[in-house]
């Protein structure tokens, strides 16, 4: 299992979060022998969760047994501990696509590591805030306009709009 080819398929810090609590639901299952036995559960051939699922399935991974899952657990672990996280403010929810499109752009550009953690501020009226542990990078709708206060009164004066 490689760490860089897990990383790229989580979307962001949120989504992280629920695949390692299903992971850790998966080996918890597992290890109880007494729940497994009253269902009828063998290794690798459980489906917890259909994120789960499906994020198994985007790394082309199996977890056939608990040391394959006790692995990528462990990876996740490593991932969430050493991650930079930026958060990316929106002035909307983002969907799935639109969350993915961004967290690639930066896995792409910035850093092996990092992680986005979405949050929304209607405020901004549009564009995009970043923050990150160190600094603030303000590329909205709300700072434009504020930026071009000034030009605007100019251009009615210079126009008599």
């Amino acid at each position: 299992m490689e760490s860089k080819k897990i990383l790229q398929k989580i979307i962001d810090y949120k989504y992280l979060l629920e695949i390692l609590s299903y992971l850790k639901e998966y080996i918890s299952l597992l290890e109880d022998k007494k729940r497994k036995s009253k269902f009828n559960i063998s290794e690798g051939n459980i489906s917890i969760n259909p994120l789960l699922d499906n994020f198994l399935e985007s790394v082309d991974l199996k977890l056939d047994d608990i040391s394959s899952a006790q692995k990528l657990k462990d990876i996740l672990e490593d991932i969430k501990k050493n991650a930079k996280v930026f958060t990316v403010i929106l002035s909307d929810s983002p969907n799935d696509d639109l969350r993915r499109k961004v967290a690639k752009f930066f896995f792409d550009s910035i850093s092996q590591y990092r992680l986005m953690k979405f949050n929304v501020s209607p405020d901004i009226g549009g564009g995009i805030v970043l923050k990150t542990p160190t600094r603030y990078f303000d590329f909205s709708y709300y700072k434009m306009l504020e930026n071009s206060e000034d030009n605007v009164a100019s251009l009615i004066k210079q126009y008599e709009i």
